[in-house]
């Protein structure tokens, strides 16, 4: 039986950014993917992704002021672009432009709240009618499927190993290991990480 220290069952943003992490602390990592890295059946493929502080729950924003200089890092490891901060516009009820302001202002974001008027002379190519509009300076553009490949790219340098086209079958936690069952045989490993999206169900 094959044995690592943690294994990661799914390729997605998720699981490749775990691997990452876990092969540059120096754990013996293998990831098992059931399709091509890449696919379209999750929820992390794709040339582009949104990316914001501008949330109404202040979880959230912290979440990604957190995120934002591991991407950086991510970029700098692999030599590539991938997050194009632009700035963004939220359009919609005031109670919830009011609440995403109040979360950004609470973790030192800045925002402006911008009326109808304004957005039309300062933006007059998006037409809103007269919703209004809140401007966040740290919303910006995720080059996905670049994330993705650098992503795989570093956790490979670490020592990860990224198996695609392998299935996990189940999973059989222990007191001190856990056993996964794949097409290709039995891994034991210290721990395991469920990165699999809608496939977790059929682990659990």
């Amino acid at each position: 039986m094959e044995s690592v220290d943690v294994c990661v069952l799914g390729a997605g943003i998720t699981g490749l950014s775990t691997a990452w992490r876990l092969a540059a602390a120096g754990r013996e990592v293998l990831v098992l993917e059931r399709f091509p890295l890449g696919h379209d059946r999750g929820s992390s493929h794709g040339a582009t992704r949104i990316f914001r502080f501008a949330y109404p729950d202040p979880t959230y924003v912290r979440l990604a002021q957190t995120a934002l200089p591991l991407w950086r890092e991510l970029e700098d490891a692999s030599g590539e672009t991938i997050l194009r901060v632009t700035g963004g516009l939220d359009l919609g009820p005031a109670a919830i432009l009011d609440a995403t302001a109040s979360a950004l202002g609470s973790a030192g974001a800045s925002s402006e709240r911008i009326d109808a008027a304004e957005r039309r002379r300062r933006f007059p190519w998006l037409d809103a009618g007269d919703e209004d509009t809140l401007y966040s300076p740290d919303t910006g553009v995720l080059a996905a499927a670049r994330a993705l490949e650098a992503l795989a790219a570093q956790a490979r340098a670490g020592g990860a190993d990224i198996r695609e086209g392998c299935v996990a079958r189940s999973v059989a936690p222990a007191d001190d290991s856990v056993t996964i069952e794949t097409d290709d045989g039995s891994v034991q490993a210290r721990r395991c990480v469920l990165a699999c999206g809608a496939w977790a169900p059929e682990l659990l």
